[in-house]
């Protein structure tokens, strides 16, 4: 669907331990597969396909994900779909009786992205259903505060985690497809370094 509605190349993929990839899921694991798919995708495929020319879409803990991408790579744009902040702050939210040092004793992986999107050096669209459920919009807004880069929060009401694109339909498209044709040039970028 994202192909056909923003009319953009896309390399989906599956993490270890996730959909038919073997393997159980490791935040390691998860941090060398979206390396990996970026090596793949610059190796095989076109010129067009280097890492300038890389639109990072990561949801949930794909979000997590591609933040770090966009740390470890000179990308495009990042476009990430009800953020966290990390485990722990989403395990807080859910439990706020248990003290956080329980949670940290209790979670190996930490998929804490704040430090991440602190120094994010690329333009960012935020994307969070209002009614999400699973990780509340106030997350989303909190790295999306965080980043000091041109950035985009685009909500979507009436929205939970899973749905925003049913909800919001082909405007869910549309402003996805605005916010690439919004992205400065090879020549703009060139022209804002004098």
């Amino acid at each position: 669907m994202l192909h056909h509605n923003v009319g953009a190349g896309i390399l989906i993929f599956d993490y270890r331990g996730y959909g038919l990839s073997d393997g159980a899921p490791s935040e390691p694991g998860l941090h060398l597969d979206g390396q990996a798919a970026i090596e793949f995708l610059t190796a095989h495929y076109y010129p067009e396909s280097s890492p300038e020319n890389i639109i990072l879409l990561g949801r949930s803990l794909g979000s997590a994900v591609a933040i770090n991408l966009a740390s470890l790579y000179e990308v495009r744009a990042l476009v990430i779909e009800a953020p966290f902040p990390s485990i722990t702050a989403l395990a807080k939210h859910n439990h706020p009786y248990l003290p956080e040092a329980f949670f940290n004793r209790m979670f190996k992986a930490r998929y804490d992205s704040r430090l991440a999107m602190e120094s994010l050096r690329v333009p960012l669209m935020v994307i969070h259903g209002r009614q999400d459920s699973v990780v509340p919009i106030k997350m989303g807004r909190e790295l999306y505060e965080s980043a000091n880069v041109p950035k985009y929060f685009y909500s979507v009401d009436g929205a939970d985690h899973n749905d925003t694109y049913i909800v919001a339909g082909v405007d869910y498209f549309e402003q996805i497809k605005s916010f690439i044709e919004r992205l400065p040039t090879e020549e703009k970028l060139k022209m804002q370094q004098y």
